[in-house]
């Protein structure tokens, strides 16, 4: 008895250590999506898939040139970055952004920020947000039902995180969003759909 009590007590420090490091060790969406600005003018990947909340880290790999991350639909704009600068920003909403180096015509790229939706039975929860838009921006969300090839608007502009759907029969659901800023207006391309098949 005395040997399994003080093997308990040696194994209790590692478990608490354990456990800590699980419990504050970073998850998938707190480490960037790092974007590489390389030789040959290029970013690299070219898109970026993720999810909300995600911040994305640009970074000049170029030794021999400067390079910029500029949004095409006027939602960001980095400075001209050197040879191991960095450029952050966090995507909350789901939607497809363009974008651009300012310095070279055919260096192009786009971060693409998935929506979540789940079921139960058939009504569905869609999350466009990690956050609440702020006052001047909306979230645009679009269904597809079953059996349908177009897309049908679900809420032509809301502040929320996500919205609820009936549908109304068993089969193949498809979401999308996209993010838009009223004044000035500027507005992201949809995000990818996402599928959910119910019955």
């Amino acid at each position: 008895m005395l040997v399994v009590i003080a093997a308990r007590r040696r194994s209790l420090p590692a478990m608490l250590a354990l456990t800590a490091m699980l419990a504050f060790a970073p998850s998938a969406s707190a480490v960037p999506f790092q974007v590489g600005m390389g030789q040959g003018d290029y970013f690299s990947p070219t898109i970026a898939i993720i999810t909300q909340g995600r911040n994305v880290r640009w970074t000049n790999n170029d030794p021999s040139d400067v390079h910029d991350t500029v949004s095409e639909q006027n939602f960001w704009s980095s400075e001209l970055l050197s040879y191991g600068q960095t450029f952050s920003r966090t995507f909350n909403a789901a939607g497809t952004y363009k974008y651009l180096c300012t310095e070279h015509a055919d260096m192009t790229g786009k971060v693409q920020v998935k929506v979540k939706a789940t079921a139960s039975g058939r009504r569905f929860t869609v999350t466009v947000s990690a956050l609440v838009a702020p006052g001047n921006f909306r979230h645009v969300i679009q269904r597809r039902n079953p059996g349908s090839s177009n897309w049908v608007t679900l809420n032509a502009g809301t502040t929320a995180r996500s919205v609820s759907y009936t549908g109304p029969a068993a089969g193949t659901y498809s979401f999308r969003a996209a993010y838009k800023r009223l004044s000035p207006f500027a507005q992201s391309n949809w995000s990818p759909p996402k599928t959910l098949t119910v019955s």
